[in-house]
């Protein structure tokens, strides 16, 4: 059984942020998590599986008070390590730790400039606690990926977003449009002409940056870049980073904060089983079949004149 390699876990829904565009509805209220010794035992049987790589998020992992824990054993278990955080709740401790663990990358969320980052978070002081922590990560040596989710609110925020980035000392700068799931179904979402605009802008900071920071351009453009392409705006050749198709239960997975085991971060509703109910080569095969039927699907869709949609990417295939 092929399985894929790489695992997205959400390992509690607490959160001291109330983002209005959260995908798992976390928040003080949410979902605590399992236990430590269910995560430890998990993680062993992950590796014995040959899963390669974890990111761990939330909620917002780092309020996890056993969370150097978890990394010092994933570490221990030679997993790939990367972790998605608001970048708020940051110890001397948790950045000692991060400095030592086979740690990839470090993606920190900024949706705009001071006043939007605050509102669209929910709480005031977020931006300046959140730039401060990834300067101290950046100084520590540790590769820092600065990422916005991107809807029609805050589209006029990615320009200076960029900037910002760079001069942060980022390695990455990443712009991800707004799907519609979990809180975000009560905001818009790019229109194609909007995700054009966007995708003009990146590219054009793409080539600014090239020497001192990646720019990646979001797959969801990756329809509006093969139309720039057919109608002579783009050459052909070298514009973008490969794109891949939806790879929701073929090279990666999720685990939400309640166990339930899912393809994909953005697939919700898709649920195939319950890690702490079932046990994991049940999950697995569930997600393995997902992931065959994914494909197909793809083979059949990844053309019609209706894969740029809304959702930018036929729903994942669906």
């Amino acid at each position: 059984m092929k399985i894929p390699k790489t695992l997205s876990w959400d390992i509690t829904g607490i959160c001291n942020q109330n983002c209005l565009h959260c995908y798992n509805d976390s928040g003080s209220n949410g979902t605590s998590g399992p236990s430590l010794d269910k995560v430890v035992l998990l993680l062993k049987e992950l590796k014995s599986a040959n899963v390669d790589a974890i990111e761990f998020g939330g909620g917002e992992p780092f309020l996890r008070r056993d969370f150097s824990v978890i990394l010092h054993q994933a570490s221990e278990l030679d997993f790939s390590i990367s972790i998605s955080t608001n970048g708020t709740v940051l110890s001397e401790e948790d950045l000692m730790l991060l400095k030592k663990i086979k740690l990839t990358d470090i993606q920190v969320s900024l949706d705009g400039r001071q006043e939007f980052h605050d509102y669209f978070r929910g709480r005031a002081g977020l931006f300046e606690r959140t730039t401060t922590n990834i300067g101290r990560m950046v100084n520590e040596g540790l590769d820092v990926v600065i990422s916005t989710s991107v809807y029609g609110g805050n589209l006029g925020e990615v320009r200076s977003l960029v900037d910002l980035a760079a001069d942060l000392g980022a390695q990455v700068y990443r712009a991800n449009p707004i799907k519609p799931v979990g809180r975000a179904k009560d905001i818009g979402f790019l229109s194609e002409t909007e995700l054009r605009k966007l995708t003009h802008l990146l590219l054009g900071k793409k080539v600014e940056y090239k020497r001192k920071m990646q720019v990646v351009i979001p797959s969801a453009s990756e329809y509006v870049l093969s139309q720039m392409v057919e109608q002579g705006e783009l050459p052909s050749q070298g514009i973008h980073d490969p794109f891949g198709r939806c790879s929701a239960g073929i090279t990666n997975f999720s685990i939400q904060a309640n166990g339930d085991v899912i393809p994909c971060v953005f697939l919700q509703e898709d649920v195939v089983s319950n890690i702490y109910q079932d046990c994991l080569e049940k999950s697995l095969y569930s997600i393995v079949e997902f992931g065959k039927n994914n494909y197909q699907r793809q083979n059949t869709c990844f053309n019609c004149a209706n894969y740029n949609n809304q959702t930018f990417g036929g729903e994942n295939g669906k």
